[in-house]
């Protein structure tokens, strides 16, 4: 009796294998690509006057921290994810994506494409749903239709907060997205400061990443143009031993940056972090009391200080270190328990 199988009867069943996993995923290709072409008219420059600002800011959140993760989470079917580990799950496979974008839009310049970055979305996203599979499991037991009810009110009150109420801010918009021009054409932060430096890394270098491709989303990449030109024109004058401190540059630079701030694309990433903290609060909250409504109070106590409004609109990296103290509170206090037991 033969109990080997031979080299073309295991390619059949490989080749069966495929298609059997490419016929149970067209729905969630067909899903996906649907939901990218959605987001991309959404964020897209031509529907700025018929789209609010803030679902403009969301659509470019989505397709840029959100859905090219979400497409891989197959990965991760070990254990099913808690609120936590699918935020950190998500946003770091989004960032991934996000730094490999960055190099496809400056291999495609040597301007910026909006549609290179929605086919490479796109790319990401249906790559993720044949090779990983079906997405991890939802932790059991969470109320996962008011954490996202809780997560989309922060994003849309940070929003609405970094269109209209909070000024353009030279010490972080101007400088977090001055180096996104010079990211998505030569992979080189290239921006004109007040401290004689060409190459700047302001804040966190991910920040930078996703301010690049957020702004590409909305079409407001072009606005970060001239910051790079004059960092270039500067530099060469350095090297052909021009003295100068160039602030007659950087004033025309500011000039410009506030005439032409492109709020939407610099603070999308921003406003998807501050619902994703209120979010993990509100589960923290639940976690320890029992309670949805006290869960639903502490984010709406927490979104009331003015000090979290202004810092949603704009800080990112303040709002993931806030992220990171929710992690580190619901860590201590569920050790607390358990000793006390």
């Amino acid at each position: 009796m033969r109990t080997t199988a031979t080299a073309g009867e295991m390619a059949g069943v490989g080749s069966a294998s495929v298609l059997a996993r490419l016929r149970a995923g067209i729905p969630a290709l067909l899903a996906a690509n649907l939901s990218i072409a959605t987001l991309a008219i959404l964020s897209a420059p031509l529907a700025a006057g018929l789209v609010p600002g803030p679902v403009r800011m969301l659509g470019a959140a989505l397709l840029v921290l959100v859905l090219p993760g979400a497409a891989w989470l197959g990965l991760l079917r070990r254990r099913a994810l808690d609120p936590a580990r699918l935020a950190l799950a998500v946003v770091g496979l989004s960032s991934v994506a996000s730094v490999l974008g960055l190099v496809v839009l400056a291999a495609a310049g040597p301007t910026p494409s909006r549609a290179v970055l929605v086919i490479w979305i796109a790319a990401v996203v249906n790559a993720g749903i044949l090779v990983a599979g079906p997405p991890a499991r939802l932790e059991a037991g969470r109320r996962w239709g008011l954490l996202g009810a809780i997560a989309l009110a922060g994003f849309l009150g940070a929003a609405c907060a970094g269109l209209w109420l909070v000024p353009p801010l030279e010490d972080h918009d101007m400088e977090v997205r001055g180096t996104a021009w010079g990211l998505a054409t030569t992979l080189e932060p290239y921006f004109q400061t007040n401290r004689t430096v060409w190459r700047a890394f302001a804040h966190p270098i991910l920040f930078h990443v996703h301010v690049a491709e957020s702004l590409v989303a909305t079409g407001e990449i072009e606005a970060t143009r001239p910051s790079y030109e004059s960092a270039r024109r500067s530099q060469a004058e350095e090297a052909r031993g021009v003295t100068s401190d160039h602030m007659d540059e950087w004033q025309a630079d500011y000039k410009e940056f506030i005439a032409h701030p492109a709020l939407a694309g610099t603070r999308a990433p921003s406003a998807l972090f501050a619902g994703l903290v209120l979010a993990l609060l509100a589960t923290l909250v639940i976690d320890l009391t029992g309670s949805a409504w006290a869960g639903v109070a502490a984010a709406a106590l927490y979104a009331a200080f003015p000090q979290t409004i202004v810092r949603s609109a704009v800080r990112r990296w303040l709002i993931t270190s806030k992220a990171s103290q929710v992690f580190e509170l619901r860590n201590l206090f569920s050790w607390a328990f358990r000793a006390a037991e």
